[in-house]
């Protein structure tokens, strides 16, 4: 079904849910006369809908309520029935007790009787289907048959079968968090699910009804499928059901997209694997995939064939993006791009669980190598002192093969890149600390442009480095301090000096040149000049393809550019993909709090922000910030300049004083550390008299005045601060 027939087909059942039931099948078969496909569709979208308010009108806020016309039978055939394990909407699950063998069964009856003939087929299907089914995590069933049951004043003969009683049962998401178990033990348990799945489907059985309430957990911690319902038979005749065409059967949240969509073709074993992953997703983060809160009927089977999900680590930035492969892959909307069976599926996670890489993902060079290293530390161990024992061989030997010396060379450069990283990174962070201190003590001045920074050694007391590797690892470590704290020119003339040292020194393709050269590319977007700044982004990349060596680093790099130039340019549903995509790889690759992933979820919560999804802005605001204040400091550029945006968030659609007094720190400091007429400063002054002004502060309207005279002597009369300052006051009252 394409997205005009899935238009069409949702109309047209908004439009028969507004008659009354005894008018909605005529009003659907008058419009679908030539359509039979979409007719069966929302017919089966109807009475899918009406088995839902019948299940409901069962229900109260305290959970199930008993009908009061159903009283508990003391005897269903040779069984004594002692309370109610559950009732639906048109069956009860009662606690029995058997004579003999003398053991406690669980008893499940149909409630409406043989009146609705298809129930009553699905009902018998169930017990057919469970007793096909002899497996360890499939409740078993033990016989079926009839009694008699009093309904109100009328005597029925009701259907029921009895199966294995669950000691201790609860559900499976219930039991994992009372249980409180780890990511580990819950795939573990997750992977017994789907060994019982494959199972079912070996036997001809596709469940159809998958999720947490028809997994139960006993109290051993062993897991119980159930409730096979809704079943499919799949026989020798190509298949069988006892569902009509159109019909939905299963549970909104956990329904594969074909079944909401029924084809000739149906529900098949990959179907399950949906609906498993959806479980395993709410395993992972605590939360269904699909929430039918505040959604109607209609909108939740939009959001199942056509929507799409936050992958786990959304949720929880601790998840391994490997599991967000495998849940994107059991979830796919195309059947035949998932796992082919429940059997596939939890291999793969039997893989993650074994640090092997997983199928859903396509292996890296890099994570192949970390994964060997977890699975065999003592291998690595042993191949580290081969190595450090042939490269010293080598490197005493006069007549080394060519292939051994290319080792010892390689070995040693990564030792220098590895000890210069190491020197840089700490110099840069003693110059901005050094400097952000004397900043807000007033013992720098900004307006010299930096100048005090030539005071401060980044390399100060090091040896080692050889003249010119040091002099050039001193440019770099000054340019990048000086890019911190937004000194752009001189950041840019230091990094052009550093890249012409490294370039002399190793070659213009030496992973030296190439970072320096990404850091001038920052500095040309950070400064606001973006012309021709894509095209400089491709020549860069064809660059690092030629590279023999592991630069993905430098390419996460590139697709932050990318991401921020997207939003500059006002692509906002580009900007949100890129920079998810690099959130993701960047936990993966660098950790959730290395201080460019900090930056790309800082990124992400602006582009959120512009679309006007400030809660969720807020979230990554939040994040970023609190990163940033473990990492940097309280005083850094980037710490204050987020938490701008996470006040301006904050007091979006109300007064919030956490948002007022977040921005008016925020402001102040960068007063000092920046100065008032930087960029970042008179964002936060402008943003913050506007809300002085909402609230009628005294003096706002001439604060605002102050603002535009400094915006525009600053940032020009095109800059959108300026326009915003000018149209602040221009709707201002005039005074009398």
């Amino acid at each position: 079904m394409n997205a005009s027939d899935f238009v069409r087909v949702r109309r047209l059942f908004e439009a028969a849910m507004n008659l009354p039931d005894s008018q909605q099948r005529a009003f659907v078969e008058r419009f679908c006369v030539d359509d039979p496909v979409t007719r069966d569709e929302v017919l089966g979208l109807l009475e899918a809908d009406r088995e839902m308010d019948s299940t409901r009108e069962l229900l109260d806020e305290g959970g199930v309520k008993r009908s009061s016309v159903v009283e508990i039978p003391e005897q269903i055939g040779p069984y004594r029935a002692v309370s109610v394990i559950a009732t639906g909407g048109m069956g009860m699950v009662y606690e029995g007790i058997q004579a003999s063998p003398r053991r406690r069964v669980a008893i499940k009856t149909l409630l409406i009787g043989p009146r609705d003939e298809r129930a009553l087929a699905r009902f018998e299907a169930e017990s057919e289907v469970l007793a096909r089914l002899e497996h360890p995590a499939i409740a078993r069933v033990y016989t079926a048959g009839t009694y008699s049951q009093r309904i109100g004043s009328e005597e029925r003969e009701l259907p029921y079968y009895v199966m294995e009683y669950v000691e201790g049962a609860s559900s499976l998401t219930d039991y994992v968090e009372k249980q409180k178990l780890s990511i580990r033990k819950r795939l573990q348990l997750f992977c017994e699910v789907c060994e019982a799945v494959d199972f079912a489907h070996a036997q001809g059985v596709i469940h159809r009804d998958l999720k947490p309430g028809n997994i139960l957990v006993d109290k051993e911690g062993r897991p119980k499928v159930i409730d096979f319902g809704t079943a499919r038979l799949v026989g020798e005749d190509g298949g069988a059901t006892v569902t009509r065409s159109g019909e939905i059967v299963g549970t909104l949240n956990y329904m594969s997209p074909e079944q909401l969509s029924p084809t000739e073709e149906g529900p098949d074993a990959r179907s399950d694997v949906y609906s498993l992953g959806c479980v395993l997703y709410e395993l992972l983060t605590g939360r269904p995939a699909y929430s039918a809160k505040g959604r109607t009927f209609p909108e939740m089977v939009a959001s199942v064939v056509t929507g799409t999900v936050q992958p786990p680590s959304h949720w929880d930035p601790s998840l391994s993006r490997a599991l967000d492969l495998v849940c994107t892959k059991a979830m796919s909307k195309k059947r035949e791009e998932r796992y082919e069976s429940a059997a596939e599926f939890a291999r793969d996670l039997q893989r993650f669980l074994d640090a092997r890489e997983v199928v859903a993902a396509a292996p890296s060079l890099a994570r192949r190598s970390r994964l060997f290293m977890q699975r065999n530390p003592a291998v690595v161990v042993s191949i580290l002192v081969f190595l450090i024992s042939a490269c010293t061989g080598v490197y005493f030997m006069s007549r080394a093969k060519t292939r051994q010396a290319a080792l010892v060379q390689r070995l040693e450069e990564n030792l220098n890149e590895t000890r210069e990283h190491e020197l840089r990174q700490r110099g840069t962070r003693q110059n901005i600390t050094v400097a952000l201190t004397g900043l807000a003590r007033g013992e720098f001045e900004r307006g010299d442009g930096g100048g005090f920074l030539e005071a401060l050694d980044p390399l100060q007391g090091v040896s080692g480095l050889g003249d010119g590797a040091a002099a050039a690892n001193r440019l770099e470590a000054e340019g990048q301090a000086a890019f911190e704290l937004r000194f752009f020119d001189r950041a840019g003339a230091l990094f052009r000096e550093s890249a012409a040292a490294w370039e002399e020194l190793r070659g213009a393709e030496d992973l030296s040149v190439l970072r320096t050269r990404l850091a001038l590319l920052k500095v040309k977007h950070a400064s606001g000049d973006h012309e021709g700044l894509e095209e400089e982004l491709e020549l860069f990349e064809g660059d690092l393809l030629g590279l023999d060596r592991d630069h993905h680093q430098l390419s996460l790099g590139v697709k932050h550019l990318y991401a921020s130039l997207a939003l500059d340019e006002g692509r906002l549903e580009d900007a949100e993909a890129l920079a998810w995509e690099l959130l993701l790889d960047q936990r993966e690759y660098l950790g959730a709090y290395h201080p460019e992933t900090l930056k790309t979820s800082w990124l992400l919560g602006r582009v959120l922000a512009w679309q006007g999804r400030n809660s969720a802005s807020t979230k990554y605001f939040e994040e970023s910030r609190e990163g940033f204040l473990g990492v940097y400091g309280p005083l850094h550029p980037d710490t204050l300049e987020c938490q701008v945006d996470l006040g301006v968030a904050l007091s979006v659609n109300s007064s919030c004083p956490q948002g007022r007094l977040l921005l008016k720190r925020a402001f102040e400091k960068l007063e000092v550390i920046l100065g008032e007429e930087h960029p970042s400063t008179l964002h936060a002054r402008v943003h913050l008299e506007l809300m002085l002004l909402v609230q009628r502060s005294v003096g706002a309207e001439e604060r605002v005045e102050r603002s535009l005279l400094l915006c525009r002597a600053n940032l020009g009369e095109d800059h959108e601060l300026t326009r915003l300052c000018e149209e602040i006051l221009a709707e201002l009252p005039l005074e009398e």
